[in-house]
């Protein structure tokens, strides 16, 4: 490598072995600048002035670091040119030094305070020498560096601020009709909620939207708990955390909670980790709510297991004619007297293999005089023309 090489590579990445000569070579930048404004410099002896106007008046280019050398051992490494990721201007923050090392600071919170505390924790002692200025500079760098960043983040949260209410005002102007679209009413206890993505607004029932947020929560199929993060009715698009917590607040203040969204909240919104907490409770409640609906397949075949399990236990008969009165009677009368009690005591015969309890002599004995009625419950069907 020769000579010219070597120098153009020294020029562009600039190495400081310590604050002091960073701070130094500011100074000294800054005292040429002076100079250049108020002397102007003679030509060498034998050599005529060619420099124009426009040269002669032209400040010298501004320092611009590449990298960093912090007395901790880490480097700062930075781009060619001011920073554009960054609110603070030249006028806000003179120091380039500054505005580069602000424009490093990670977005994430706790990497952002990993960063700063490179600049808030003071060099040890045994680092320092007894004539170096080096503390005295470092203290200078760091409350320069804690100054602009409140500075830039004061400024982000008023642009943020004002970003915020602008898109509001524009989604509230091109809104259309305010009704829920569930009810297809206008809201009596509204709820109101922005789409950033889509930039819409939408307009709920207190009400309404807290129960489809239980039913989506507390969702159910075969009798076993899967629940469903809440999603929008308006366009069937799963809930973001900002809008549930938007949510909470507001059916809060109607007075609309009802237990599953207190409780999806203090889990922070996490369905696994909220599964996890209420599995139990969760559980029971589908196993009750398909049995006591009896809208499915799977729940008349849940019931039905367990009154013919009964029947074997007690011995007695279970005919094909028994089994196709009961599962006749299950779909086509669902709310009768009858099934309503076995439905009781299957929900006690659930809950108890759930929480591991023995309720089987208690069971038994309310099937076996169940089993007594079991004529009259045949003699009201043939009535419906359900059975023959």
């Amino acid at each position: 490598m020769d000579s010219n090489q070597e120098n153009v590579i020294v020029e562009d990445t600039i190495f400081f072995e310590s604050n002091a000569e960073l701070f130094e070579l500011n100074r000294i930048v800054e005292e040429s600048l002076e100079e250049t404004r108020g002397i102007r410099r003679s030509c060498p002896e034998g050599q005529e002035e060619s420099v124009s106007k426009k040269q002669r008046i032209e400040p010298p280019k501004k320092y611009d670091p590449i990298r960093l050398l912090l007395r901790t051992g880490e480097t700062i490494y930075f781009q060619e040119g001011e920073p554009t990721n960054i609110l603070l201007t030249p006028e806000l923050e003179p120091n380039i030094v500054i505005r580069k090392v602000i424009s490093k600071v990670p977005k994430e919170i706790s990497k952002r305070l990993d960063f700063l505390f490179k600049f808030v924790n003071k060099v040890p002692s045994y680092l320092l020498e007894e004539d170096d200025d080096t503390e005295q500079n470092y203290d200078i760098l760091r409350d320069q560096v804690l100054t602009a960043y409140m500075k830039e983040y004061k400024l982000r949260f008023i642009f943020r601020k004002a970003l915020h209410r602008w898109r509001i005002h524009k989604m509230n102007k091109n809104s259309e009709q305010e009704v829920d679209p569930i009810t297809l009413c206008e809201p009596e206890k509204p709820v109101v909620l922005y789409d950033w993505n889509n930039k819409k607004k939408f307009v709920f029932e207190a009400s309404t939207l807290a129960l489809m947020i239980e039913s989506n929560l507390m969702y159910q199929e075969r009798g076993f708990a899967m629940p469903i993060q809440p999603k929008s009715p308006a366009n069937n698009v799963e809930f973001s955390y900002s809008q549930l917590i938007s949510i909470y607040y507001q059916l809060k203040s109607h007075g609309e909670l009802i237990w599953a969204l207190p409780t999806f909240r203090h889990c922070n919104f996490n369905k696994k980790k909220w599964y996890k907490y209420h599995k139990s409770a969760i559980t029971v409640s589908a196993i009750k709510t398909s049995i006591t609906l009896l809208d499915s397949y799977d729940a008349i075949e849940l019931l039905s297991d367990f009154i013919f399990s009964r029947m074997d236990q007690l011995r007695f008969q279970v005919s094909r004619f028994v089994s196709e009165s009961y599962l006749a009677g299950m779909r086509s009368v669902p709310r009768h007297w009858y099934l309503e009690k076995w439905k009781y005591l299957a929900m006690i015969h659930f809950e108890g293999e759930h929480f591991d309890e023995d309720r089987t002599q208690y069971i038994n004995a309310c099937s076996f005089k169940l089993f007594r009625k079991q004529t009259q419950f045949f003699n009201e069907l043939r009535a419906l023309n359900i059975i023959r």
